[in-house]
């Protein structure tokens, strides 16, 4: 079973073969994210923003009214004809609605969650996600308890964006981090626990890693911000 953050592709030749899914890479069972953690599935944030700081729909429509009434101030000094004004403006309000709507639906095709080959959520809710992929370890585990198995459980925490179900916010002493690792060690705690349970403790080989370095707070590049902290030769580190 592989349950939680996929991250290796879907597709190959065609947008509908699969070739990359877990079910094809030896797994008979996926319940998980088939791409990242993305920074558009949190609400209200936008991947945009860090090639383009600011590009955001609010920033957009805003932009779009002022231009809107600098061409109608434009307009009453007869500085262009109505005909002019007219196309001038239309043109501005098909662009930002046109903007904001794609910056609006972009998680909506790129944040959600499949259930070996059918999406069942679309976009992602994140705050109780992590809950949910414990919920499905642990019934894996408890549906294949009789014969050999292997569970690999991939969280989508800790990383930006990071997200926790509601008891655990503003839980820990170290912030919205902090909120995360306590979560990601309380599932740790009860996969552990029902495999203790169900009498396989002596009989599971449990392997704990990580894939990616240091976390380090993400921070606006635009603000000029030293990213702190250091790992080998690349400056800053991992962000996860």
């Amino acid at each position: 079973g592989m349950i939680g953050k996929w991250h290796l592709g879907l597709h190959s030749s065609t947008n509908s073969d699969f070739f990359f899914h877990p079910l094809k890479q030896g797994f008979h069972y996926f319940y998980g994210l088939p791409l990242t953690n993305l920074r558009d599935c949190e609400p209200g944030k936008y991947v945009t923003e860090l090639i383009i700081p600011g590009l955001r729909p609010t920033n957009i429509l805003i932009a779009a009214a002022i231009i809107g009434l600098t061409l109608h101030i434009c307009y009453q000094n007869s500085l262009f004809s109505k005909p002019a004004f007219i196309f001038l403006l239309t043109i501005i309000v098909l662009v930002s609605f046109l903007l904001s709507a794609i910056l609006t639906i972009y998680a909506s095709f790129n944040c959600f969650v499949m259930m070996n080959y059918e999406v069942v959520e679309q976009p992602i809710v994140l705050e109780n996600l992590t809950m949910r992929f414990t919920d499905e370890a642990i019934n894996f585990i408890r549906t294949n308890k009789d014969s050999p198995f292997l569970l690999f459980m991939s969280f989508a925490k800790v990383h930006t964006a990071l997200f926790n179900t509601r008891p655990f916010s503003n839980h820990s002493i170290h912030g919205h981090y902090g909120d995360n690792v306590e979560e990601m060690d309380w599932s740790v705690g009860q996969i552990m626990a029902a495999v203790k349970e169900l009498g396989l403790k002596e009989n599971t080989f449990v392997y704990f890693t990580s894939d990616n370095g240091p976390h380090l707070e993400e921070i606006d590049p635009s603000s000029g911000e030293y990213h702190g902290g250091w790992k080998g030769i690349y400056k800053g580190g991992e962000m996860n």
